[in-house]
C-alpha cells in the first residue's frame, strides 16, 4: 500500500545520477507557469522543441554545478532509480553564479541552441528572482531581530508513479531537519497554489506574494515561503 511505504534515506546526487534527476525534473517542470513563458518565445530552427528536452538539457548543468556545493538530493529505491529530488543550496551560495562559472558549464550555448528570444526571456526571469528572492531573503529575521541564514529549496520533484504517496513529503522532512539542526531556515519560492498547500502542511509560511511581468503584458503570481528552524 502507499501509505506503507517507506521513503528512501535522500543522500548527495551522484553522477552517474544526473541524467535521471535532470529528465524527472524537466518531465515535472515543463509545464510551470515561468518555464511556459519563457519557451513560448520562437525557438531557433533547428532546436529542441519540446520543453522537457531544452530543461533537461539546462538542469543537467544546472545540477552539475550544484553537486559541487553539495546541494543535489536524491532519494533512490533499492533498484536505483530516483523517486524524489531537490536542491537545498547552503545560505552561502544564494549568491549569483559568476559568468566564468556559467561559462565553464556551457551555458553560453543557449543562445545558439535555443534561439535569442527564449534566452532573452529566461535572462529576465533569473534576474528577476535573483533580485526579489534577495530582497524576501533579507526580510526573514530570528526573534531577536538578528538576519535568519536560509537554504534554498528549488527543483522538488517526485518519481510520477510515487506521487500522492507521501513520499514527497517524507523526503523533504530530511532536508528540512538537517537545515533546522544547523539553525536555518528553508527559502522556497512556487507559482501554483496547490504547492502552497502542500508546503504549508510542512510548516512553511507565505512570506510574499508578488507577480513577475511578462512581456505580454500579463504577470506570474509567486509566492515566496519560508521555514524556521
Amino acid at each position: 500500500m502507499a501509505g506503507d511505504f517507506v521513503a528512501p534515506k535522500m543522500a548527495s546526487l551522484k553522477p552517474e545520477d544526473l541524467d535521471a534527476a535532470a529528465l524527472m525534473t524537466s518531465q515535472a517542470f515543463a509545464q510551470s507557469p515561468v518555464y511556459a513563458y519563457v519557451l513560448r518565445a520562437q525557438p531557433m530552427i533547428g532546436s529542441p522543441a519540446d520543453p522537457v528536452s531544452v530543461l533537461y538539457w539546462l538542469f543537467r548543468r544546472n545540477f552539475a554545478l550544484r553537486m559541487e556545493i553539495n546541494a543535489c538530493r536524491a532519494g533512490l529505491n533499492e533498484d536505483g532509480i530516483i523517486l524524489c529530488f531537490y536542491l537545498l543550496e547552503p545560505p552561502e551560495a544564494m549568491e549569483p553564479l559568476s559568468l566564468s562559472t556559467m561559462l565553464w558549464a556551457g551555458l553560453w550555448q543557449v543562445p545558439f541552441r535555443f534561439g535569442l528570444e527564449p534566452t532573452r526571456r529566461l535572462l529576465k526571469v533569473i534576474d528577476w528572482f535573483e533580485e526579489t528572492t534577495a530582497e524576501v531573503a533579507a526580510t526573514v529575521t530570528n526573534a531577536d531581530g538578528s538576519p535568519l541564514p536560509c537554504c534554498k529549496l528549488e527543483r522538488m520533484s517526485v518519481a510520477p508513479g510515487n506521487q500522492g504517496s507521501g513520499i514527497g513529503s517524507r523526503c523533504l522532512k530530511q532536508g528540512l531537519d538537517e537545515a533546522a539542526a544547523k539553525g536555518q531556515g528553508v527559502l522556497l519560492t512556487t507559482q501554483e497554489e496547490r504547492n502552497v498547500r502542500f508546503y504549508t502542511r510542512l510548516g512553511f509560511e507565505v512570506l510574499e506574494k508578488r507577480d513577475f511581468p511578462t512581456d505580454e503584458g500579463t504577470t506570474i503570481q509567486n509566492w515566496f515561503m519560508v521555514k524556521r528552524p
